[in-house]
């Protein structure tokens, strides 16, 4: 059973315009604390995969405050852990 999730990306960025080069690290932590069993089990075929040289983009659109109602948005400096024991 899943119940936590890290990720880690790591960008590099390079501006030919100003000759500089960039590094980004991010890392993000979920924890899953509400859950339902499902009788099934569904794989994810191999073609739906994320690889490493996919490019990754967001376009940021207006802030929805209800969907995040019944969601908790932990700071980065606060223990997984910690929270969860709250």
């Amino acid at each position: 059973m899943l119940s936590k999730v890290r990720g880690e990306v790591s960008l590099r960025v390079h501006d030919r315009s100003k000759r500089e080069r960039s590094v980004f690290d991010t890392v993000s932590e979920m924890l899953v604390t509400d859950f339902s069993v499902v009788e099934q089990r569904h794989a994810i075929p191999w073609s739906e995969t994320f690889r490493s040289d996919y490019v990754l983009s967001e376009h940021l659109g207006e802030f929805d405050p209800d969907f995040w109602e019944y969601y908790n948005v932990i700071q980065p400096d606060e223990a997984l852990e910690k929270v969860l024991n709250r």
